[in-house]
């Protein structure tokens, strides 16, 4: 699902330069913010994820 909603922004909405020579690509402010929490999403994911492996790992060890 990711990876749809990933590549569905990309397609849409660029704007390009009408400088000659350039080749800006102008990106909109809801696809710039929605990048931004898009990430946080993911890095926040990786550690909850790793946090949650390396707890139960932890547990492994544990005198009852």
């Amino acid at each position: 699902m990711l990876f749809l909603a990933i590549n569905y922004q990309l397609g849409i909405d660029f704007a390009t330069s009408i400088i000659p020579g350039w080749h800006t690509t102008i990106y909109p402010l809801w696809m710039i913010i929605f990048f931004t929490v898009l990430l946080f999403l993911i890095i926040f994911g990786i550690l909850f994820s790793t946090y949650y492996i390396f707890k139960q790992f932890l547990n492994l060890f544990k005198k009852n």
